[in-house]
């Protein structure tokens, strides 16, 4: 597996910005899919190299590409200019396709985040919903009201019922919100762990194997 870093300049952001790439040796898959590329959006204090599964690259022959947030909760926020919603869902998506020739459409792009990057999970499929084959918000939430744009997307997000850093109650109630508007979204309650319920999700073979079939 190879680890990249790249460092480019953002028009949203308005300043040289970078980002972390997993890739799988070059080999072919065995199962004949194309690589998939799997963006992973990290928490709060956190940054573009901490909390990524590196595994997963090689295991499932994917890209795995972790931009930095820094502390914006992956929010396009017009009091502070910062645009990071827009610099993920169509600066990084573009940069992408026109430099490594991956994310080039839908069925070959996927989104997981942990904690403020499960807000952000959720706050990217809401605003860009075609952009994804699935998504994987892990401890986080979201718009209740702007479900309904979920609901053609397959989504299947994790909590732990012992958080009380982002009650799961926020995870319950969006994915509730997403099915009562006609969507395809599951949830796991793991009963007797707190905030990092991204450790056992990312044990879940189940789960890489669910996201990574998906097709839009």
């Amino acid at each position: 597996m190879a680890n990249i870093s790249v460092r480019c300049f953002s028009e949203a952001l308005k300043r040289n910005v970078h980002f972390e790439m997993y890739l799988p040796n070059d080999k072919p898959d065995e199962q004949g899919r194309k690589m998939k590329t799997l963006f992973l959006l990290h928490g709060y204090a956190g940054d573009a190299g901490i909390w990524v599964p590196e595994h997963i690259a090689q295991k499932y022959n994917i890209a795995v590409v972790a931009p930095n947030g820094e502390n914006g909760f992956w929010l396009d926020g017009l009091s502070t200019g910062h645009k990071y919603c827009t610099f993920v869902g169509v600066e990084l998506v573009d940069y992408l396709r026109r430099t490594f020739g991956l994310a080039k459409s839908a069925d070959e792009t996927c989104i997981i985040g942990l904690s403020m990057g499960g807000f952000g999970t959720w706050v990217m499929g809401i605003t860009y919903p075609n952009y994804f084959s699935a998504m994987a918000p892990i401890c986080g939430g979201g718009m209740y009201w702007n479900a309904a744009r979920l609901k053609d997307l397959p989504i299947w997000a994790f909590h732990g019922a012992l958080d009380d850093t982002v009650l799961p109650e926020e995870s319950i109630h969006m994915v509730a919100a997403v099915n009562r508007n006609g969507g395809n979204a599951k949830i796991t309650v793991y009963p007797d762990v707190a905030h990092a319920s991204w450790v056992n999700a990312y044990a879940d073979d189940a789960m890489w194997e669910w996201m990574f079939s998906q097709k839009r």
